[in-house]
């Protein structure tokens, strides 16, 4: 069994992903505010 650190990780890393993925299939459609918000929380995550 993993610790509750390795989980929230892995679901991080999972999330963001989907999140990426998303963006990808919709840059036109993907205001900036959303790609400053979610490079905030990227950065943020490294710290």
């Amino acid at each position: 069994m993993s610790s509750p650190l390795v989980q929230l990780w892995l679901y991080n890393d999972w999330a963001n992903n989907l999140l990426i993925e998303k963006m990808k299939q919709e840059v036109e459609k993907t205001p900036p505010v959303c790609l400053r918000l979610f490079s905030h929380i990227v950065n943020a995550q490294l710290i």
